[in-house]
């Protein structure tokens, strides 16, 4: 249809470990002449009958409507996942399926259950009444637990369009901007309705992008869901959100909000807000790692594997009084045309309070598991450090692990690994102060106490004269860690890559 216009759908599907059909530079030009019926797989196939059914002519499937093969291609069309997904008349969701080959479509199994039957003996007055079959409650907060839920790239599709149909084990759910509904919810449709993340809170209404108040607190929610997900390939992470960063912008200037400019996942106009970040955990034990090929500064939480999230309290301690330094130079490098894609580098220059200190690890927590031929392997989970004007140990949130020691039998003698970003006992390092206030809304549990929260660094050895984030500290300011004192810390500007 070159040229042409025409309503279409689009499929949202995963992947799984076979690749679906695609095209290739090698098929373009048959794909355009056709494609055999029986050469398609299932998921595919149901998606197309869907769209044919509702009478749609036309279906966008990533698979074969970009050529794999071809980088430039691929630049090309991943910039237009917004429009893509924005414009179709509906998006189908292959929620319950783990790849192309299972389709659309599931068997129910015990979908309804007996819950009144007429006694065998019953007198006549009961002939008349037939059994009564109902279907057990569903709990929704169990759809993120899907396949399709648990998948990258997914998240913005689904945010992003108008309509979407998701095909789950028990039922058809359709959500769009204004409404939802399902089959387990008669009557009309909820402007209510709820979704939910993996932790079971609340995520987000069908319209988030244009419900939120708040952009940058839907950036930040977008954020934590977005970093709960799985990319096969890992340099996907800003490429497979960018288009909910573009469309948050553009809704933000209808609304006359200035976002600035989209730095590697965090944005200039609150730049130092979005430096607040900190790696999920569950309970001590460390989840996340530093990618090992670059894809984002250290500053960033695209820089890191695994869940991020930003506190609630952290926030609270921010206004633009409590702010203690000063961005002076922002600039990421864009690998591609693209300024919400992949990027080659990026840094920060900033001017503040900055304070020397060395990397402790003593007494850090750890976490301890099991390993084959009774190794143990220690996750330092949280790590300390010392203030050179201090002999006390202070405990930070490091954004991976610091390190891990094995046990090796039959010696028993701890061996220290460095994993990728890793640092040991004795690494100087600074600590820059980005926030100093109360936290708004905490009087009950901490008064009027005021509190500093800063970044805690290393030197770069990818970049000389530069620093690298390590992790985050809170601490309460009557410590006086920031005293323009050469004994404390003194005025300076940084750079962070």
């Amino acid at each position: 249809m070159s040229g042409g216009k025409g309503a279409y759908a689009a499929l949202s599907h995963c992947w799984g470990k076979k690749q679906p059909l695609k095209t290739t530079r090698s098929t373009f030009s048959a794909r355009k002449t056709e494609i055999i019926w029986t050469s398609i797989p299932k998921t595919f196939q149901d998606a197309i009958t869907t769209s044919r059914s509702i009478g749609l002519e036309y279906i966008w499937i990533d698979s074969l409507c970009i050529i794999q093969d071809d980088s430039n291609d691929w630049n090309v069309e991943s910039m237009r996942m917004m429009e893509i997904y924005a414009n179709a008349y509906i998006t189908i969701a292959s929620t319950w399926a783990d790849s192309g080959q299972k389709g659309c479509y599931s068997a129910r199994k015990g979908r309804y259950v007996t819950v009144w039957r007429p006694p065998e003996s019953s007198s006549s007055m009961y002939t008349h009444i037939p059994e009564v079959y109902a279907r057990p409650e569903i709990d929704h907060r169990l759809m993120f637990k899907l396949p399709l839920c648990g998948r990258g790239w997914t998240l913005q599709e689904h945010v992003l369009s108008r309509r979407v149909i998701h095909f789950t084990p028990s039922e058809l759910r359709f959500e769009c901007r204004s409404a939802g509904t399902c089959e387990c919810t008669p009557g009309p449709m909820s402007a209510n309705l709820q979704f939910y993340t993996h932790d079971g809170s609340t995520f987000y209404s069908p319209s988030i992008l244009s419900l939120w108040g708040d952009p940058y607190q839907a950036w930040r929610k977008i954020v934590e869901e977005y970093t709960t997900r799985a990319l096969t390939i890992h340099l996907d992470k800003l490429p497979a959100v960018s288009g909910i960063a573009r469309s948050l912008q553009r809704g933000a200037e209808k609304q006359r909000a200035f976002m600035g400019e989209y730095l590697a996942g965090v944005w200039s106009e609150e730049l130092v807000i979005d430096l607040l970040w900190t790696i999920k955990r569950d309970g001590l034990e460390m989840t996340t790692h530093r990618a090992k090929d670059y894809r984002a500064p250290s500053w960033s939480w695209a820089s890191i594997e695994g869940p991020v999230e930003f506190s609630n309290f952290r926030l609270a301690c921010v206004r633009p009084e409590s702010i203690a330094c000063r961005v002076l130079e922002a600039e990421v490098t864009p690998s591609t045309s693209d300024p919400y894609g992949q990027i080659s580098a990026g840094h920060i220059r900033v001017h503040g309070m900055v304070m020397k200190a060395t990397l402790r690890r003593e007494n850090a927590f750890k976490s301890m598991r099991g390993l084959p031929g009774r190794q143990i392997d220690q996750r330092w989970t949280w790590a300390a450090f010392t203030r050179n004007s201090d002999p006390g140990e202070h405990y930070f949130e490091a954004d991976a692990c610091v390190c891990h020691s094995v046990s090796l039998k039959p010696e028993n003698k701890l061996k220290e690994h460095l994993e990728h970003g890793g640092y040991s006992k004795g690494t100087p390092i600074c600590v820059l102060q980005l926030v100093v206030g109360r936290a708004v809304g905490y009087r009950d549990t901490y008064g009027d106490k005021e509190f500093t929260i800063a970044l805690v660094l290393k030197k770069s050895k990818r970049v000389t004269g530069a620093y690298e984030r390590i992790g985050l500290v809170v601490a309460e300011a009557n410590w006086n860690w920031f005293l323009d004192d050469p004994n404390h810390a003194k005025a300076a500007e940084i750079t962070i890559v």
